[in-house]
């Protein structure tokens, strides 16, 4: 998990139903993730950042490939639809496919995206 724990700037993301739409950062938008040694992440958007959830990193059974893999989940608070309030924790699951200088993650699911993220 050590090598999670920093700021990791968005690069891209690519897949999709054709696996081939790309999306990158608009110019002056910058999307850190952020992993904390707690156990704790968040999205920064230009030094703007949402409330800490928490994250898990370990193997576990893919459910896109059937095979034990390093999992990242990923609890997001999402607000619910008016007219309630409050919010509701969704569970993004990614397949790691690198942490080094850079992090690569695969949603794990069909037609999911692929994300690349550069160490800040």
């Amino acid at each position: 998990m050590d090598k999670l724990v920093g700021d990791w700037v968005w690069v891209s993301s690519k897949g999709g139903f054709t696996g081939k739409a790309v999306y990158k950062p608009k110019p002056g938008i910058e999307t850190i993730y952020r992993f904390t040694r707690n156990k704790e992440w968040s999205t920064c958007t230009n030094g703007i950042c949402k409330p800490f959830t928490l994250f898990t990193l370990g193997q576990e059974r893919s459910t896109l490939t059937g095979n034990e893999q390093l999992i990242l989940t990923l609890r997001r608070r999402v607000p619910l639809a008016l007219p309630d309030t409050g919010t509701h924790i969704l569970l993004d699951r990614y397949l790691v496919r690198e942490i080094s200088d850079s992090l690569r993650i695969d949603q794990d699911g069909p037609d999911g995206f692929g994300e690349l993220y550069s160490r800040k």
